[in-house]
């Protein structure tokens, strides 16, 4: 599905087609954002027919500081009841800290504002998108474009995109984090990663882990890594910083909270997988540090996908380091909230 200049032509036997936020208003007016209270949803597609979503675009206005790990995307392909795409916003297209990094690759991005994805989504029956508001704060407004194709007839691809977020804070000691177990038949696309140790005095040394991908269960490693950085393309302890390539960067190396945040894209290299896949990186050489783990994984699989378990909306999204102060005081006030959700000072 990915796009080059020889499919061109096969473009004739199928349409172009938009859906967006802009709606009409009172006296004939049109508006181009929405609201989205608390606690609600809205769908900008809900489609019958084969094709796919070739571009997503958004912008997000909120009180809540938060809100792009508070906004969730859910994606339903060909009637399913769960989605097949289930992460908050801002860590599908950038940061998982909820934080806003300026920066373009070739999938997903952020660039002055405004938020974008060009990762190919089949379908053969139909689709729905759907932005869900789990903060605490309305959306004030939210702006989305969305370009999708509709095929005359069936075009004969048989995986649909799947991506899925989750967290472990902490790590478990002597246990790698799991970023992806999945069964069927297949091939993984990419890897956000976003970290932080609980305790600073153990500085960046999570980065001595190494990343690890079983295949169809096979003993030997389908591919890997010599340290967490190095799966990134990197090395030393992404010793000059940050920067953003088209298929890998370095978004945050917090020199002080040694926090990091990394993509990784297999647009060149995808890993196969005929019966199932586990992703999986060690915090530490040997899983021995302690640290604030969640990431989003990119990848194509025919369905049924295995089930995700818990969705977005169960976890706790909020950085380790600020939800304390945060859930106390909401914009200078004591927050109602707070009493509601304080018991999460345990796990956090």
């Amino acid at each position: 599905m990915f796009l080059n200049l020889f499919m061109l032509p096969s473009y004739k036997t199928c349409r172009m087609l938009y859906a967006s936020t802009t709606h009409p208003i009172d006296g004939g007016k049109h508006r181009d954002w929405v609201s989205i209270p608390s606690g609600e949803k809205y769908t900008v597609l809900d489609v019958d027919g084969c094709g796919y979503v070739a571009s997503i675009w958004f912008t997000i206005s909120s009180r809540d500081r938060y809100v792009l790990r508070n906004t969730i995307l859910n994606i339903y392909w060909d009637g399913e009841s769960k989605p097949s795409v289930d992460t908050p916003i801002g860590d599908f297209v950038g940061v998982g800290f909820g934080e806003y990094k300026h920066h373009n690759s070739l999938l997903t991005g952020e660039t002055s504002g405004g938020y974008y994805s060009f990762i190919p989504m089949p379908f053969s029956k139909s689709c729905r998108v759907e932005f869900i508001n789990r903060g605490f704060e309305p959306i004030r407004s939210l702006y989305v474009m969305l370009g999708y194709y509709l095929f005359d007839e069936y075009h004969g691809c048989d995986v649909r995109f799947h991506a899925k977020w989750r967290r472990e804070n902490p790590t478990e000691e002597g246990k790698p984090y799991t970023i992806l177990e999945a069964e069927g038949s297949g091939f993984y696309i990419g890897t956000r990663l976003d970290m932080s140790p609980i305790n600073k005095s153990h500085g960046f040394t999570y980065l001595e882990g190494n990343f690890e991908f079983i295949v169809d269960g096979c003993r030997d490693l389908s591919y890997g890594s010599t340290g967490t950085e190095d799966y990134f393309l990197s090395g030393w302890y992404f010793i000059h910083g940050v920067y953003a390539a088209a298929t890998h960067g370095l978004l945050i190396k917090d020199e002080h909270r040694y926090r990091t945040s990394c993509y990784r894209y297999h647009v060149f290299d995808p890993i196969p997988f005929r019966r199932s896949i586990t992703v999986r990186v060690h915090h530490g050489e040997y899983d021995e540090v302690p640290t604030d783990y969640s990431s989003v994984a990119y990848w194509y699989q025919c369905e049924p996908h295995r089930d995700f378990g818990k969705l977005c909306v169960e976890e706790d999204r909020i950085p380790r380091e600020e939800f304390t102060d945060m859930m106390k005081t909401v914009y200078g006030k004591p927050s109602i909230e707070y009493e509601h959700v304080k018991g999460l000072e345990e796990v956090l």
